[in-house]
């Protein structure tokens, strides 16, 4: 067994390890066993196996983040057992012990992946010194690769982030450049369709409309504002009560009014539908400062509507009447069909007695032409009478298939 010499002066540091995970392996059991202990009182998760086979499995198990491996492990060695645990775990720390003054064998201890090696007898120490740089290191890699993923992180959420502004500056861009393209539509839509647009000041009743305004009333356009009396005396006198309170009722609850007058008269004489939309426009105070809308011609729209309607009113009239045609033609065509059943079951009736009248006496000469083929007669008798036999079958044959084929169906 390996002794442990004094420690030299000073004394162990002895704080709380940070509870990493040590797997100790050497064929030495009394030196597992003390190693193992030790390892555990330091603070250290210890697990330990006594071969390369066994340390393979151990840690497979344990997972191990440090390895204390001896190079001889009875016929095996530590060198290979390091090899395979680097392989299958590259982050593990492996720390190699020999009793031997070997430098080849730490040397190559060292090549192989090993982060140090100790020699025997083993100080304590140097060992939990070994231990703590060794976990210092791991410690290290582990906030290094932690940084690196939550800079990845930060990073895909700072790109997310710009693509994110990226879209919403597209968005802007085509915003702008629709509303634009809305802008021009709506002044050609203007133009094209005849729409004005008119501002009633509330505190003032005064309005002021566009020339397109005043050309769909007829009127010559004007440059300033007029009472509002002035345009609203066009209407009819039941029109102009409605006008006015729906212009009121929306100075005072708010929202939005949709006029659409009829047969109103212009100064050049002719009727016209007239659609007229506004809203309430508030100021600083909350207080109703100005209704603004448009005014657009619908005479064409309410034409076709009426005709529509008109359309409507004579094809609805020629359903109906169509309608009680089919349904007499229909009381009609049922009388007609009882009547052709009846007339086919009086058929039938009549079939089925002309062919039992008929059937009876073909039975009764069948049955006597058999009677008489039961007499002895002279050969030319018999066959005459056979061929007579013969042909009263048929007959009855044939008159049983043009009943069948005759007959009508039963009702």
């Amino acid at each position: 067994m390996i002794q442990f010499p004094p420690m030299n002066g000073g004394s162990e540091t002895s704080g709380a390890r940070p509870g990493g995970r040590v797997l100790v392996v050497d064929d030495d059991r009394e030196l597992l066993e003390t190693l193992g202990e030790l390892l555990r009182d330091a603070g250290y998760h210890v697990a330990t196996a006594r071969g390369r086979r066994s340390g393979r499995e151990e840690a497979e198990r344990f997972r191990p983040q440090a390895a204390l491996l001896d190079i001889r492990l009875g016929s095996d060695s530590g060198i290979d057992l390091l090899g395979d645990l680097r392989s299958a775990f590259p982050e593990l720390q492996c720390i190699v012990m020999t009793g031997f003054s070997s430098i080849d064998t730490a040397m190559e201890a060292l090549h192989r992946g090993a982060y140090d090696y100790l020699q025997k007898p083993v100080e304590r120490l140097h060992l939990l010194s070994v231990l703590d740089r060794c976990f210092e290191k791991i410690g290290l890699r582990a906030r290094s690769r932690d940084a690196h993923m939550e800079a990845e992180r930060q990073n895909e959420r700072l790109e997310a982030l710009n693509e994110r502004l990226r879209e919403e500056a597209a968005r802007t861009a085509s915003a702008l450049e629709d509303l634009t393209r809305s802008q021009e539509r709506f002044r050609l839509a203007q133009r094209v369709g005849r729409i004005g647009t008119w501002e009633v000041d509330v505190g003032s009743m005064r309005i002021w409309a566009s020339g397109q305004a005043y050309r769909l009333l007829g009127l010559e356009p004007r440059e300033s504002s007029v009472p509002l009396d002035e345009l609203l005396d066009l209407l009819r006198a039941s029109e102009r009560v409605a006008a006015m309170e729906a212009l009121q009722s929306l100075i005072t609850e708010g929202g939005s009014v949709d006029f659409e007058y009829g047969g109103m008269g212009r100064m050049d004489g002719e009727e016209v539908w007239l659609d007229i939309k506004g809203e309430v426009r508030r100021g600083p105070d909350r207080e109703p400062a100005v209704i603004v809308g448009t005014i657009r011609n619908i005479t064409e729209r309410k034409r076709s509507e009426l005709a529509l309607q008109r359309l409507n009113a004579e094809l609805e009239e020629r359903v109906a009447r169509r309608t009680a045609e089919l349904e007499e033609a229909n009381r009609e065509l049922l009388a007609a069909k009882e009547e052709a059943d009846q007339a086919a079951r009086q058929t039938r009736h009549v079939a089925e007695e002309m062919g039992r009248q008929l059937r009876t006496p073909l039975d009764n000469l069948i049955s006597s032409l058999d009677k008489v083929l039961t007499q002895p007669l002279p050969a030319a008798a018999s066959a005459r009478v056979r061929e007579a036999r013969t042909s009263a079958d048929v007959l009855r044959q044939l008159l049983a298939r043009a009943l069948v084929n005759r007959l009508p169906p039963r009702g």
